[in-house]
């Protein structure tokens, strides 16, 4: 008998163990909104319907640290979700429809319209959705497809760097999730200003080195700061085209003396 009993305290289903934690958090948000929470604790909160008797945090803290942010986990294509493990195909789709409906809000806002094409300078005001207060490096990439129109965004990593080949593999799983043929990386100098160092420029000629490799083409690589950004191609094609005035007005000037000589 107290064996039997034992045994059906240890089955008691996760929902009553953690009804109290799930309504605080609910009474939370009726009270306040949702300023002041963070980012796992929105994900928790959502994962209540699409997972109602399971325990969600330990599932919000794996998809922020997979996916860096709430707008990497709603932005994240759904075989991605599915890829965490607790998140089944239910509450990936959930998830999603989450990202893509406020989308659609947002998009339908008087006043504010959203295009999709890329542009330099508004992607680069927008730092590709960078927190800039953050003191930590991060890397966000926006996919394109031929017609240059954004199909997603994802925060690919967030804190300090371990060499490119990890990234690369991240960068090439995320492309081959959203079948992207372009895309836009951007990354920050939490402390430091938006000019590329000589590290972000040899880092820059690797990167497109590794894209050209998996024929996805790179758009633009911004340097993000607290000051402001700055586009490495962008800057990169203008020195060029100061580099061919330059020889241009060169070869002018050279013209101009060997005809004033003739004379």
């Amino acid at each position: 008998m107290a064996e039997r009993f034992r045994r059906k305290a240890v089955n008691i289903p996760d929902d009553n163990i953690h009804k109290g934690h799930r309504e605080r958090l609910k009474r939370r948000f009726r009270m306040g909104g949702i300023k002041g929470f963070d980012d796992h604790n929105i994900i928790e909160l959502l994962l209540f319907w699409a997972i109602p008797l399971r325990d969600t945090n330990p599932l919000a803290h794996k998809l922020v640290s997979k996916f860096c942010s709430l707008n990497g986990v709603l932005d994240a294509p759904v075989e991605a979700l599915e890829q965490v493990e607790g998140i089944g195909e239910s509450a990936a789709t959930f998830l999603s429809l989450v990202g893509k409906v406020a989308s659609v809000y947002a998009s339908r806002m008087p006043g504010l319209m959203i295009d999709r094409r890329y542009d330099y300078s508004r992607t680069g005001a927008d730092s590709g959705g960078i927190r800039k207060e953050l003191e930590r490096e991060q890397v966000f990439v926006m996919y394109y497809d031929h017609r240059m129109e954004c199909i997603g965004e994802m925060m690919i990593h967030a804190g300090n760097i371990n060499g490119a080949s990890f990234l690369h593999r991240r960068l090439a799983e995320s492309i081959s999730l959203y079948g992207a043929e372009y895309v836009v990386v951007a990354r920050n100098h939490p402390e430091g200003i938006q000019i590329a160092s000589g590290d972000d420029l040899d880092t820059h000629k690797l990167l497109k080195e590794f894209l050209s490799g998996i024929r996805t083409g790179l758009i633009e690589h911004y340097v993000i700061a607290p000051t402001g950004y700055s586009g490495i191609e962008h800057r990169l094609k203008q020195k060029e085209l100061e580099e061919e005035q330059k020889r241009a007005e060169a070869e002018a000037k050279t013209k101009k003396q060997q005809e004033a000589e003739k004379q």
